[in-house]
């Protein structure tokens, strides 16, 4: 009886998550192969970015909230990757979903990150790419195709994504 127990109770885990990671397919408006929507963003030391003229480098664009747990664990992640392949052809670009410059400027007095960093404060920029669910991350080849993309974050889908990163420079 137990056994029984404890098998329906996995069961109904596996659905949940199952359902979980479709729901947050759902939730995208890109694919994989497709064109990476054009915007462009000013950063928090004022410069304008347009990801029009990032094409020829590999763009590592990620959308997240100062707020976002899962987003603080990521951010230094992607610096460490930011300052491995910085000089080899990436572009590092977090976009702080319902963010003000002056704000995220605050937020990155105290975080120090070397990256793009930019505001999208009323989700214009990210709703060209999905409707929910942050951090958002999507890898953009030299052609400005979209290579990759995750919701939320963990460790092992991270290492995926770095690895990805490393064999696009070499190409």
């Amino acid at each position: 009886m137990q056994s029984i127990r404890i098998l329906a109770l996995f069961l109904i885990l596996l659905v949940s998550l199952t359902s979980s990671a479709q729901e947050k397919d759902d939730y995208l408006k890109v694919k994989n192969g497709s064109e990476a929507p054009q915007f462009t963003v000013k950063t928090i030391d004022g410069s304008m970015l347009s990801l029009n003229q990032l094409k020829g480098q590999t763009v590592l664009l990620t959308f997240f909230a100062t707020w976002c747990l899962p987003c603080m664990e990521e951010l230094p992640q992607l610096e460490k990757l930011h300052q491995e392949h910085k000089n080899s052809g990436l572009v590092v670009l977090c976009i702080g979903r319902e963010h003000q410059l002056p704000e995220l400027q605050m937020f990155n007095q105290s975080k120090s990150f070397t990256f793009n960093i930019a505001a999208d404060p009323d989700r214009k920029i990210y709703q060209l790419y999905a409707e929910k669910f942050i951090p958002r991350t999507f890898l953009i080849d030299k052609h400005g195709k979209i290579i990759y993309q995750s919701s939320g974050y963990n460790v092992q889908e991270f290492n995926k994504l770095r690895a990805l990163v490393a064999k696009e420079l070499k190409q």
